[in-house]
């Protein structure tokens, strides 16, 4: 048998008239009564109170986000010194050398030009 000549054969499910009705009666005898079961209701004054709580944690939140963002935007401009400083001390370290390279050093370490 070819891969070509195979027919898929349709499944039909057949579905009793009432399935859809017992299956709402079922679903609605599982659910829970509240007053029945003993479950502890929280009135609405104390839904108030966790939705303002809920309200004034995303407010503070946000509000310190913004200070972040406004903080940062306020520090100073990095310079070149002081990536030369970072380069020399991260080249120092990786050498085992705590001595300060010279800025023809460090160039000679990232290429292949020599400096006379």
């Amino acid at each position: 048998m070819n891969d070509l000549d195979f027919k898929h054969k349709k499944e039909v499910f057949k579905v009793p008239k009432n399935y859809f009705e017992e299956l709402e009666q079922n679903i609605l005898a599982q659910t829970v009564d509240a007053k029945k079961e003993k479950v502890k209701v929280i009135p609405l004054k104390n839904k108030r109170f966790y939705l303002f709580s809920s309200v004034v944690g995303v407010a503070a939140s946000l509000l310190l986000l913004i200070g972040v963002f406004f903080n940062s935007s306020k520090q100073t401009a990095i310079t070149e010194n002081d990536i030369i400083t970072a380069e020399n001390s991260i080249y120092s370290t990786l050498l085992g050398d705590t001595t300060v390279i010279s800025d023809e050093e460090l160039l000679s370490y990232d290429t292949n030009y020599v400096f006379e």
